[in-house]
């Protein structure tokens, strides 16, 4: 039996992908497109599946675990806090597609539906994540769970798995890691850590440049933020 992601299965897959490739279009060009329109779906369904196994082991129902534009696999920088402050009505996964990944702009909308419409930090984030690169940046929390204030989680809600999972499998090359929680994250890893300065790090093996500082709102203008989000897309060289 072919098991799902082996090498096996991907050879198998790509002989049938030339096999339609030639048949219909007889080109190279029309190989390289099948091919490249399958890994992107065989990855980014995959990363799905794995996560999805981590969420149903997590108690009760977790907010969203990240948000991005288009696939989360591609994304360079980290932006890291605390926990969701807000739960939309729909589902995490009725915005995502196998093929193109998530879609923030609908999500976003949703949230600007909700009573209040957008949190003071959404709307830094949302400057920031304009500056560091739409494409590029990958919003996430340490803990999955929605409340209104980072006071409210339980102890069974300050789980990291699926932090952990983002990190190890996407392999950013930069971190923002804003508010304690996110900050305490790393140093209980034994990463010293320098306030409001960039510093390449090692944690287990994972190479990123690692920027903590305070919860983004607190004594941070917009330009600010958004002087940020330039600094760290020019630290991607």
């Amino acid at each position: 039996m072919l098991r799902r992601g082996s090498d096996a299965l991907r050879e198998t897959c790509a002989r049938s992908i030339t096999r339609i490739a030639v048949r219909h279009r007889g080109s190279s060009a029309a190989y390289r497109l099948f091919i490249g329109r399958w890994e992107s779906v065989m990855n980014l369904s995959e990363f799905r599946s794995q996560l999805q196994k981590i969420e149903k082991r997590l108690p009760g129902r977790t907010s969203w675990p990240f948000l991005c534009c288009g696939s989360p696999l591609t994304c360079r920088i980290f932006i890291v806090g605390t926990n969701p402050a807000r739960q939309v009505e729909k589902r995490f996964w009725s915005f995502w597609n196998n093929s193109r990944g998530f879609r923030k702009k609908e999500f976003v909308r949703e949230l600007e539906e909700l009573p209040g419409r957008l949190t003071r930090t959404r709307k830094y984030i949302e400057i920031f994540t304009a500056a560091a690169g739409t494409k590029d940046t990958l919003e996430t929390n340490v803990y999955p769970y929605a409340t209104p204030r980072a006071g409210d989680l339980t102890a069974e809600q300050k789980r990291t798995d699926i932090f952990e999972y983002l990190l190890h499998t996407i392999k950013p090359r930069i971190v923002l890691a804003h508010g304690d929680e996110a900050k305490q994250f790393f140093s209980e890893r034994g990463i010293t850590l320098v306030e409001d300065r960039l510093k390449s790090i090692n944690l287990d093996g994972l190479r990123i440049k690692l920027l903590p500082r305070k919860h983004l709102p607190y004594h941070t203008s917009y330009e600010e933020a958004r002087k940020i989000g330039q600094k760290l897309a020019r630290a991607l060289g």
